[in-house]
């Protein structure tokens, strides 16, 4: 599960990174 998790938490921090940085 940790290996799975790895590449989903990066998508998420994109994903938020790129709210923010719209906003």
């Amino acid at each position: 599960m940790v290996l799975l998790w790895q590449p989903t938490s990066r998508s998420i921090i994109q994903s938020l990174l790129c709210v923010y940085g719209v906003r």
